[in-house]
């Protein structure tokens, strides 16, 4: 949610991993990604970057797509920064 701050569409999550651009949606339980939402997410995988959705279910999925895909997710270890090491 913007809060005003924001621009609408925009993923909750976005940032570069090993030089590609990476947008995550966080939804809860049944909900899904609005229009607006799903077409930013297709813009920034048609232009070579990762886009994912992701709940309570699937959450795992980012180690896959961006930590690797043998990291078990209560082993990962992070900087100071919160990145993962």
């Amino acid at each position: 949610m913007t809060g005003g701050y924001g621009k609408s569409g925009v993923p909750d999550i976005i940032g570069c991993h090993e030089g590609k651009f990476v947008g995550i949606e966080c939804k809860a339980g049944k909900n899904k990604p609005t229009p607006l939402q799903e077409k930013n997410l297709s813009d920034i995988k048609i232009s070579g970057g990762i886009s994912l959705v992701i709940n309570e279910d699937n959450i795992d999925d980012v180690l896959i797509y961006v930590g690797g895909q043998n990291r078990d997710p209560r082993q990962l270890e992070f900087d100071f920064e919160g990145s993962p090491v």
